[in-house]
């Protein structure tokens, strides 16, 4: 596994992981009002047998529900971690994770980046090098520092 493109992946997609949870959110909406009865307090999902008790529409409808959620709750956490080790990468006074926000996320030129952080041009790419094999090693461990 090439760890330093896999933190790149997540940098890349960053933006639409963001879009994806506006997506899941309707999605999640969509199937809570979406015909389950308003006297439903709970649906239990087990493998026992206990006949038709719950109408297999609700079934699907619940067991739907329940990915997304599971989906959602996995995505918001990937983001919360992708963004404290950014603020992180930056506590050092080196500006490395506000490289890799702007060069990834933001997508800006790299005249803008090196404005912004007050590099030289040149000095951007070796920053975001630098700040791309630090990523990886914070969100991977151990094995994202064999990559580097």
């Amino acid at each position: 596994m090439n760890y330093i493109r896999e933190a790149e992946l997540y940098l890349k997609h960053y933006g639409d992981l963001k879009y994806s949870l506006n997506h899941i959110n309707r999605e999640i909406t969509k199937l809570k009002w979406s015909g389950a009865p308003s006297d439903a307090k709970a649906i239990v999902i087990d493998d026992m047998p206990q006949g038709n008790k719950v109408p297999e529409d609700i079934m699907d409808i619940a067991y739907k529900l329940k990915c997304y959620i599971e989906m959602k709750k996995e995505t918001e956490e990937k983001l919360e971690e992708v963004d404290a080790t950014l603020d992180e990468m930056n506590e050092d006074g080196e500006q490395l994770g506000d490289v890799l926000r702007m060069w990834y996320i933001d997508r800006a030129s790299k005249e803008e980046i090196a404005e912004e952080l007050s590099y030289s041009r040149s000095n951007v790419y070796y920053q975001k090098d630098k700040a791309i094999k630090k990523f990886a090693i914070r969100i991977f461990g151990i094995r994202g520092l064999t990559a580097v």
